[in-house]
């Protein structure tokens, strides 16, 4: 977290509701993507900022061009994996 903090600050971000943060869901080992969406998540809720998922094959329409116009058309996951809770 620490990293991170520092990298935002670092580059003068400002995390509000108009930040969006894009994480990787797959494919790659099950802890390193539980703690990224966990991490995220944390900021969302903190700052209320926007989270999105992606998959290794839709890499190749992630680039800063065309960033925007993906998250505009809802043409990435704007809702990440939903905890299932059994008693």
């Amino acid at each position: 977290m620490n990293n991170i903090f520092e990298f935002l600050k670092q580059k003068k971000a400002i995390i509000d509701k108009d930040f969006s943060i894009i994480v990787n869901v797959g494919p790659g080992s099950f802890s390193g993507i539980r703690i990224s969406i966990a991490v995220a998540k944390g900021i969302k809720i903190s700052k209320g900022t926007r989270l999105y998922g992606y998959k290794d094959q839709d890499l190749t329409d992630f680039n800063p061009k065309n960033i925007k116009l993906l998250i505009k058309n809802k043409l990435i996951q704007n809702n990440l994996i939903k905890p299932v809770y059994l008693s």
